[in-house]
């Protein structure tokens, strides 16, 4: 079971620019959809305490997110790995080990 919104922000893929996939990680971090980029977004799950893991993205956002991430690893001269860090290092709203969010 997953989810039933599609809550991945849109990006527009042609011309993609190192700003626009800096502000796309960025509204991935400030909905709590970031994780690892190395990682299949199928494979990320929901854990509550109480509750059997959910999927936290559905079938269009996985696609979608394959497309997305696939484009910005290949973005030449662009570190998204480093935006992401510089996001949790300066946000009140990091991810700790008491987070809900793991991979498989």
């Amino acid at each position: 079971m997953t989810h039933s919104t599609f809550a991945v922000p849109r990006i527009n893929l042609a011309d993609l620019t190192i700003e626009e996939a800096t502000t796309w990680l960025t509204q991935m971090c400030e909905l709590g959809l970031d994780y690892h980029l190395d990682d299949d977004p199928d494979d990320i799950y929901m854990y509550q305490q109480g509750h059997e893991p959910v999927k936290l993205f559905n079938y269009q956002e996985v696609i979608a997110l394959r497309m997305i991430v696939d484009a910005i690893l290949n973005l030449e001269g662009f570190d998204p790995f480093e935006v992401l860090v510089t996001w949790h290092n300066h946000s009140d709203s990091q991810i700790t080990h008491d987070s809900p969010m793991r991979t498989q």
